[in-house]
């Protein structure tokens, strides 16, 4: 239940958000009637990701989130890219409002942030780690992004180069000149290489047909998403110290970005 403030006309966010935090147990038999809890999945809004929607926040514009923890799981919630205003806690406006980009939410407790809409796309995530899978895979679980603006560079302009942690990167990754680039081919075993959040190297020549190996030698797990040069996306799993060997068939350019981490971005072109 909301109570809203009797002014109404005098707050000063714009929109508002509810977003309910929970988990979920696939392998509990819901009829046994002993339940030793084991969540695998966790939710917001009965989602997980890559399913959670993006919360618009449009650039300028003020907007009210409720969080509310309805699972017995805490859970820490951090914002990318921009804090938050924490204004109350459990239906009670706090005596002083606080500054903050990550706030611990224990079960049956709400929160009541006011985010300011800014340029770019950011995440918000739960930093405990086995939160953010979906049954033990990562990314999942809670972790969703934030739209604003388009990206804008330092003099307000829209910069098509900005790192600005989007789920869709395709559009906005930059098809470079590979006139120069020798063109490879499956003799030449061509390896990508995820280390320190960066693909390397972070462009492909290839002949139609090669096989291209992305290898994860970073501390995290990645995940691929390719896009191909008819627009069609195909995600992939790159475990941590793991290979992913992909074949693009089709002549063009191939852009791909990591699912969790979509400023760590790359092209392939095929002939």
């Amino acid at each position: 239940m909301i109570v809203e403030p009797r002014d109404y006309a005098k707050v000063v966010w714009k929109s508002e958000h509810t977003l309910i935090l929970d988990e979920w147990d696939s392998h509990q038999d819901p009829g046994n009637p002993v339940h030793r809890a084991a969540p695998d999945y966790f939710l917001v809004n009965g989602k997980a990701s890559p399913l959670i929607p993006d919360v618009p926040i449009p650039l300028g514009d003020v907007s009210l989130l409720r969080l509310i923890n309805l699972g017995y799981d805490v859970h820490s919630m951090h914002l990318h890219g921009v804090t938050f205003l924490i204004l109350a806690k459990n239906g009670h406006d706090l005596p002083q409002p606080y500054e903050a980009d990550t706030v611990l939410i224990g079960p049956g407790e709400r929160y009541d942030l006011l985010v300011k809409g800014r340029d770019g796309r950011f995440v918000f995530h739960d930093h405990i780690g086995p939160h953010a899978t979906n049954d033990g895979v990562y990314p999942g679980g809670i972790h969703f992004m934030v739209a604003g603006g388009p990206a804008l560079d330092e003099h307000g302009r829209p910069d098509p180069h900005a790192d600005d942690m989007s789920h869709d990167m395709g559009d906005m990754i930059e098809k470079p000149d590979v006139t120069g680039l020798p063109l490879l081919s499956d003799a030449d075993a061509p390896t990508i290489r995820a280390a320190g959040f960066k693909f390397t190297p972070q462009h492909l020549r290839v002949k139609r047909g090669t096989a291209v190996t992305w290898h994860n030698g970073d501390f995290v797990a990645h995940g691929v998403v390719l896009r191909a040069p008819d627009g069609s996306e195909t995600s992939y799993g790159l475990p941590r110290g793991r290979d992913l060997k992909v074949v693009p068939d089709r002549a063009g350019t191939y852009t791909y970005h990591c699912l969790p981490h979509p400023f760590t971005t790359g092209t392939i072109t095929v002939e």
